[in-house]
């Protein structure tokens, strides 16, 4: 079977629009940021994200916190031949 040769095209695009970053918070991380994805294991750093995005009126997600959220994620279920797709969708305010 001939590959596409842009078959991974998708995770390029992916790498130049993310940023992982492995070392400690500072509040100059959210310079010039629109949206904020927390997936610390630390709850007290990811409550520490949260607050300073929404002080900025930037959008935060914080992984598997959703009372800290401004947006959730989708997801994609596949049992067999299933496949559920959901979405749920959640906008504060955080002015």
């Amino acid at each position: 079977m001939k590959q596409h040769p842009n078959r991974f095209h998708w995770i390029n695009l992916l790498k130049e629009a993310f940023r992982v970053i492995k070392r400690k918070f500072c509040l100059d991380d959210l310079h010039r940021k629109k949206i904020v994805i927390a997936t610390t294991n630390v709850p007290e750093v990811n409550k520490k994200v949260q607050e300073a995005c929404n002080r900025r009126q930037i959008l935060v997600n914080v992984a598997d916190t959703p009372e800290l959220c401004d947006f959730y994620m989708g997801g994609i279920v596949t049992k067999g031949n299933l496949k559920i797709g959901f979405y749920q969708w959640k906008i504060s305010n955080p002015c």
